[in-house]
């Protein structure tokens, strides 16, 4: 067995045998060049395990890397040995890691598909191919560094929301590989989020009469009637596009003038009806009836198969008509919330109609309310205002 320093001129003087050469370096024990049977080269680290097994570590082959790289490499893996380490072990276990890929599919399947609502499934489905996927997917779990995480967000900037949600969702997956035993760190942990702007777009009593006059022509003319009742249904209601969408009329209690919802995004809900949407939804079920197309179960808002598909290009059409071309299905909900405090509705009377479990939600209507305050200071101001001003007596 050769022993010497590995140096550049050492490991260009070892020639090919008729087996396996080896060169073990005189100063870093477990330290060796390997030569083949035809002249390959190889770096390596030798040493016992606890149970005094012998392991070994391929640092890399020469050419590839150079004798000092190998030797640094190596005075690594004897300090990791000296401490308690099993290089060999760890890098067994890194071969047979996951990749990303195939953790994402065991965390869709095993842990997302039995706690999550069909949408939030299919939203994690989207960001998972669209956005995360795509860049490291092929890559194997323990690999994945905070740069990685952070890379993908920097690549969402000019969308915020999306590049918060889609960290949020690798941050929940190798949080999930953690207690898989896959991973120890999760490196999607402190990374910063995007700061997002709340949209708060509503819309004006001019507005509203607008639209109003645009869902009539389109009415009077033959425009899809299920789509013109979703978007008065959603307006009069404040409630989300798909509960409007997927409505039953077994949901529906006239006598108690109330929508009981199974299961909404905050879960089981009780929403309490005005008169005009419940005249709203009798004229529906009236047409429905003389139709001939009327059933108990069967959906408020039906399509042509099942229930209302497309609203959103029915929107488009009819919001650029009443010119109101930045205006969400979504804006709907939020124009609900805003009549509401401003005509003096208590915040947290909103937020239980809408359903919004947070109470922050919600408070983006308070300055809509009357501010006693203000009410004061227009009352004091007027009267100083008043006093200040000329009588009509001196002239």
């Amino acid at each position: 067995m050769a022993t010497g320093k590995i140096t550049k001129r050492a490991v260009d003087a070892l020639t090919a045998g008729d087996k396996d050469t080896y060169l073990w370096d005189s100063a870093i024990k477990g330290f060796a060049l390997k030569v083949t049977p035809r002249s390959t080269k190889t770096y390596l680290y030798e040493y016992k395990d606890d149970l005094r097994k012998t392991r070994r570590v391929t640092i890399g082959h020469h050419g590839v890397i150079t004798a000092e790289q190998a030797r640094t490499i190596a005075g690594k893996i004897a300090a990791d040995v000296e401490l308690g380490g099993d290089p060999a072990a760890n890098h067994s276990r890194h071969k047979s890691a996951p990749t990303v890929a195939s953790l994402a599919e065991q965390w869709m399947q095993d842990h997302i598909a039995v706690r999550r609502k069909p949408k939030t499934i299919n939203d994690y489905r989207g960001w998972l191919d669209r956005h995360i996927l795509p860049k490291i997917g092929s890559l194997r779990v323990p690999d994945i560094k905070p740069r990685d995480v952070e890379g993908i967000a920097r690549a969402l900037s000019q969308h915020p929301t999306t590049a918060n949600r889609v960290v949020a969702v690798m941050s929940s997956m190798f949080s999930y590989a953690i207690r898989q035993d896959v991973l120890s760190k999760n490196p999607a942990t402190g990374i910063e989020k995007f700061k997002e702007d709340k949209r708060d777009r509503h819309l004006s009593p001019d507005e509203l009469h607008r639209l109003g006059a645009v869902l009539n022509d389109a009415e009077a003319r033959g425009d899809y009637r299920p789509g013109i009742d979703a978007i008065r249904l959603l307006l009069l209601t404040g409630m989300r596009r798909g509960e409007v969408e997927t409505l039953q009329w077994n949901f529906v209690d006239f006598a108690l003038g109330r929508i009981f919802l199974p299961d909404s995004k905050s879960g089981k809900k009780s929403i309490p009806l005005g008169k005009p949407v419940v005249s709203l939804l009798e004229n529906i079920r009236d047409k429905q009836i003389s139709d001939g197309i009327f059933e108990t179960e069967g959906f408020v808002i039906p399509g042509q198969t099942s229930h209302l598909v497309g609203l959103p290009k029915m929107w488009r059409k009819w919001r650029s008509e009443a010119g109101l071309h930045d205006v969400r299905i979504h804006d709907l909900r939020h124009s609900w919330a805003s009549i509401g405090a401003s005509n003096g509705t208590p915040l947290f009377v909103i937020g239980g109609v809408l359903g919004q479990v947070s109470s922050s939600t919600t408070e983006r209507y308070a300055h809509l309310q009357n501010d006693p305050a203000k009410t004061a200071v227009d009352a004091i101001s007027s009267t100083i205002a008043a006093a200040l001003s000329p009588s009509d007596s001196e002239d």
